[in-house]
């Protein structure tokens, strides 16, 4: 629920949380106007729908004079019904009696529609002028439920009391079942806390009281605790001191390490090797006793490398200056080929805590290095193939999620590199070949996760943020890895898809057009195909004649066909354009286009057009046809132009057919003529 604070426009009250249930005292039915007239305005303001129940003797025409009166602000919200104004008779006792049940319903009915229009909640009022002594104690109960039931919606509830009408004891009754009470107290309206809030207010006392001792008695803890600290650094100063002295328990310890351990002196001379040192040079531990960095090498017979022996010397030094351990990795000569070791210096101290050794731990990472070599080599190739593929590759976790992909999906996808590993494709509508959704659990990521084999050829459309229609062909392979539980290969379809449907359109075509030998309706049906074809609004077609382009009707967006007459000479308009020069003219802004006719731009509102002429079999002109404005506000591309330009050697053939039949029926027609003729001269 919305945790916002809502202005409650009352004086005196300020913000309120959804769910507050408060009532008001009123003496005069001004006091009344004037409290109720800022509290919905407020509500209005903020986008919320507002109820008024009103109270005899204020009735709802009267109530509605009130608000026009108050200003503009709430004329449309009456005539629009962002609030309502009903009788007290007709919210309280409808069916002629107060059902407790049937009210709070229609509270949270009131409530659940105000949420479906869009507004941010309910807020209203109710009166009890009405109450009847014997009514008082079902209300009390009803005051009661009411309370209960706001608490988790997005509503906020004023009810509201005249004083004239109420007891002492009713009064306090009131007071006691809502969460806080609005009333004017010399001249001034006041928020008086109901009993509720009041406890609420001891309850925090009271835990600050609580929280303010705990923290006393924290601190006490923790000076007790720093005093225990104290003696264990103490403590921990002797046992560095004892450990000092157990020297023999240290090379009982070395002695059988992997890694090679040397103690420098501050001359950089050896005091101490272990075994391991010895086996890897091949050299007795008295070579190395005594003497300083680099010899090992030279005693071995190996080539030395004066730059990395400088760079020990430096290392060694500052562990002695610092009194700090340090690491670092170093490669040096060894028996058959260079080795790599990882080392790590530490300070070796006396009971004055002054560095007198270095301790120097190396652990050959010759073998870790090569591994690690190979695989950044192998990295870089897939990587390589994996960001340089024609196809879009992702890999999802375990949760589905996509944790990397290559530049190619984000074409494909339409969606940036952040969106979808935000999972942003995965509010889009997919579905199957056949148009029906496809769910989920029929992704090829999902089967091959859940099936434990690849999953191939998955042909699904997704739809786009702006309503487009692209097809992608989906094949997935599960990996059961700790980050990756499946790879999913991606490739776009949608051209191959959208070749097929033209495919079959232009079938389609073909079949209409040569399904009639009437020129006029074979130009009508030409014009339709074609707007249906690119998704035109509309469109008009034509026949050649000595005089320019003529057409006699326009297809209509409601693929009507009206009356059209109108010439178009040699160069004038798109028509005579394309008669001259013989191919499609296209143009994507009317208003800047200099050949569009502007009286033909004006009247049927053209933005974009497509002027495609009709060629007979020597490339000579006899007719055209032309469609208008993308449905979806979109500029004409040059694949629609490929389209037009298919159905118009389509159309030549038929016009052509169409013409031939013409003519054949005018010589057939003349024949007979000649022959009646012939009979009455035989006669």
């Amino acid at each position: 629920m919305d945790t916002k604070l809502r202005p409650s426009g009352i004086e005196g009250v300020g913000d309120m949380p959804w769910g507050t249930h408060f009532c008001l005292f009123y003496e005069t039915k001004e006091d009344l106007l004037n409290i109720l007239i800022p509290y919905f305005r407020t509500g209005l303001e903020n986008h919320e729908a507002c109820l008024w129940v009103t109270p005899e003797p204020l009735s709802p025409e009267e109530a509605q004079r009130t608000m026009r009166a108050a200003g503009p602000a709430f004329e449309r919200p009456l005539a629009e019904g962002q609030i309502e104004i009903v009788s007290y008779k007709d919210w309280y006792l409808a069916g002629g009696r107060f059902d407790i049940k049937r009210v709070l319903q229609d509270w949270i009915d009131k409530h659940d529609q105000a949420i479906a229009r869009g507004y941010a909640g309910l807020r209203c009022t109710g009166n009890t002028f009405w109450l009847e002594k014997q009514q008082w104690d079902s209300f009390a109960q009803y005051e009661v439920k009411i309370d209960e039931v706001v608490h988790e919606l997005q509503i906020i509830v004023l009810c509201t009391y005249p004083l004239e009408s109420r007891s002492a004891r009713d009064v306090l009754d009131v007071v006691h079942q809502h969460q806080f009470t609005v009333a004017k107290r010399n001249g001034v309206w006041e928020h008086l806390e109901g009993s509720e809030l009041k406890q609420a207010h001891d309850e925090i006392r009271k835990l600050n009281s609580d929280l303010e001792r705990r923290v006393v008695e924290r601190t006490a803890q923790l000076a007790a605790t720093n005093e225990q600290l104290k003696l264990e650094i103490i403590e921990r100063k002797q046992a560095e001191a004892l450990l000092h002295t157990r020297e023999q328990e240290f090379r009982a310890f070395v002695e059988n390490a992997p890694d090679q351990i040397i103690r420098y002196d501050k001359e950089f001379r050896r005091t101490y090797v272990n075994p391991a040192v010895t086996s890897a040079y091949g050299l007795p531990k008295e070579a190395f006793i005594g003497k300083p960095v680099g010899s090992i090498v030279e005693d071995a017979g190996l080539k030395a490398d004066i730059e990395q022996a400088t760079a020990i010397r430096r290392q060694i030094k500052s562990v002695f200056d610092t009194g700090q351990a340090t690491e670092f990795e170093v490669t040096f000569p060894s028996q058959g080929d260079r080795r790599t070791y990882w080392t790590r210096m530490y300070p070796e101290f006396d009971p004055n805590s002054v560095v007198i050794n270095v301790l120097a731990i190396s652990r050959d990472i010759t073998d870790r290095k090569r591994a690690e070599e190979a695989l950044r080599r192998s990295e870089e190739k897939f990587k390589a193939l994996f960001e340089s593929a024609p196809v879009g590759i992702a890999l999802l976790d375990r949760e589905r999620k996509i944790v990397d992909m290559n530049p190619v999906l984000e074409q494909i996808m339409r969606i940036n590199k952040e969106a979808l590993l935000a999972g942003a494709h995965r509010s889009r509508m997919y579905i199957r070949p056949d148009g029906t959704p496809r769910p989920f659990s029929e992704w090829a990521s999902e089967r091959a996760i859940n099936e434990n084999q690849p999953i191939h050829g998955v042909e699904t459309g997704i739809v786009l943020e702006d309503g487009r229609l692209i097809w992608v062909q989906v094949n997935a392979v599960p990996l059961g890895l700790p980050d990756a539980s499946a790879a999913v290969i991606t490739q776009d379809i949608t051209e191959h898809k959208q070749a097929e449907a033209a495919v079959r359109s232009l079938l389609r075509i073909s079949e209409k057009l040569h399904a009639t030998l009437d020129i006029d309706a074979l130009l009508d049906s030409l014009v339709i195909e074609a707007m249906r074809l690119i998704d035109a609004e509309i469109g008009w077609s034509g026949l050649r004649t000595e005089e320019g382009m003529v057409c006699h009707t326009h297809i209509a967006r409601d693929l009507q066909v009206i009356s059209f007459p109108y010439l178009w000479p040699p160069e004038v308009g798109l028509p005579g354009w394309v008669l001259v020069h013989k191919v499609p003219y296209v143009m994507n802004d009317a208003q800047s286009d200099k050949m569009i006719i502007p009286e033909i731009r004006e009247r049927f509102g053209v933005k974009a057009a497509i002027d495609t002429p009709i060629l007979d079999a020597q490339g000579e002109v006899i007719g055209f046809f032309e469609v208008n404005n993308k449905k979806n506000g979109a500029g004409f591309s040059e694949s629609d132009v490929e389209k037009l330009v298919a159905v118009s050697r389509i159309a030549s053939i038929a016009l052509q057919n169409a013409r031939l039949f013409e003519a054949v029926s005018e010589h057939r027609r003349q024949l007979l003529v000649l022959s009646a003729r012939l009979a009455e001269a035989q006669e």
